[in-house]
């Protein structure tokens, strides 16, 4: 049902030429969608950039947690899950 949604909203963007404001912690589906991606901490912009930059080489820990936590399609790949340690400060 994901799929279907998100191919129709891409389907959308391509004959209408329009522009999305998408928010979501699965950044396996704004790879997908976006062009840019701003990552946002604690209510603040954390890091920005075109989608494949920010995903081939990202700055913010935050941001390289969420890389790390999306699922790869190949039974038994290597992947080096990152977990962020300490509490989460107060905003």
């Amino acid at each position: 049902m994901q799929a279907q949604i998100i191919n129709l909203l891409d389907g959308l963007q391509a004959q209408r030429g329009l522009t999305y404001l998408f928010i979501s912690h699965d950044l396996s589906v704004v790879q997908h969608i976006s062009d840019r991606i701003c990552v946002m901490y604690l209510g603040k912009l954390a890091e920005t950039g075109p989608v494949g930059a920010v995903f081939d080489s990202p700055l913010h820990p935050y941001t390289q947690a969420l890389i790390s936590a999306i699922s790869v399609p190949e039974p038994g790949a290597a992947r080096q899950r990152i977990v962020l340690q300490g509490t989460v400060p107060a905003p």
